[in-house]
């Protein structure tokens, strides 16, 4: 019987790569059917089924070795497994996998990835109004452990604390950008979080700025307008905030007494610095190769 499971298991992460939304859609109905299955001590106890991680691990593997299927239908199988799964855990679980994986520029893609899924993503509005509501020591110690995989991808890792109503800290974050190496693609996520800010998903992070403490909040949109070039986002994010009344100073609220911001800060400090030996080694390879 495990003989036929293992092979049904391999079978099913095969056809993942499969060109059909509906072999991928089938295949990840049984995957998910077998780690729920497997599971012990009880049926759907994800974390206790012998597939899960082991799934999970075969799917970033086969992402990783093809950028066209990364691009294509990465999001669309993560979102499907969201519906599938329970998306808090399949979150957790792959945030945890990705902090040991080697290749730091597919890491990054990942996070940008999960963290537009977790923005914007109709199967995923459960998740992202409990991180939005951020005041359950559950919810704040999931944080932590996306924080830590978000620190390969700065943007992202901002999304997620205006998200969660962090502002404060979006600030020093936005303050510690400027030791970053500003790219092309860095300017291009910036442009892109501004088009959300804009969008529905963030009308409440908006309406914040009529409060009487948006403060930080305006102080974390002014360091992105200041990041941007003079493009079209940069324009509206400016128009945005010439509408929005003055703010009154406000004392910053005490920080949530069971997340660690100064460690998660020198963590992405330690993250960011590896991404930079990384791309110099890359480039480095890159030289000797032509």
């Amino acid at each position: 019987m495990v003989a036929q499971t293992d092979k049904l298991f391999v079978g099913a992460v095969g056809s993942l790569t499969d060109a059909a939304d509906d072999v991928v859609r089938r295949a990840l109905a049984v995957l998910a059917e077998l780690c729920s299955c497997a599971a012990t001590p009880a049926p759907g106890d994800l974390e206790s089924s012998p597939y899960y991680y082991k799934f999970l691990q075969a799917l970033l593997r086969l992402l990783a070795a093809d950028d066209n299927l990364l691009e294509d239908r990465g999001a669309f199988i993560i979102r499907q497994l969201c519906i599938l799964l329970n998306a808090e855990d399949i979150y957790k679980a792959l945030a945890n996998i990705l902090q040991h994986e080697r290749n730091l520029r597919f890491v990054a893609t990942m996070v940008d990835i999960l963290n537009t899924i977790l923005l914007t993503s109709a199967e995923l509005y459960d998740l992202r109004l409990q991180l939005r509501h951020f005041d359950k020591p559950a919810t704040r110690e999931l944080f932590v452990s996306l924080y830590a995989c978000w620190c390969h991808s700065p943007v992202s890792l901002l999304a997620l604390c205006l998200l969660t109503h962090n502002y404060h800290h979006c600030n020093t974050l936005i303050a510690s950008f400027g030791d970053l190496e500003i790219t092309v693609d860095f300017l291009t996520e910036v442009d892109k979080l501004v088009q959300l800010i804009e969008s529905p998903i963030f009308a409440y992070l908006r309406l914040e700025l009529l409060g009487a403490e948006a403060g930080a909040l305006r102080g974390a949109l002014y360091g992105l307008l200041m990041l941007l070039p003079q493009s079209d986002a940069f324009h509206a994010l400016r128009a945005r905030l010439h509408a929005a009344p003055p703010a009154a100073p406000a004392p910053a609220p005490p920080p949530a007494p069971d997340v660690p911001f100064p460690e998660l800060l020198q963590q992405f400090a330690r993250v960011q610095a590896a991404h930079r030996e990384y791309r110099m080694l890359d480039r480095g390879r890159g030289k000797l190769a032509s």
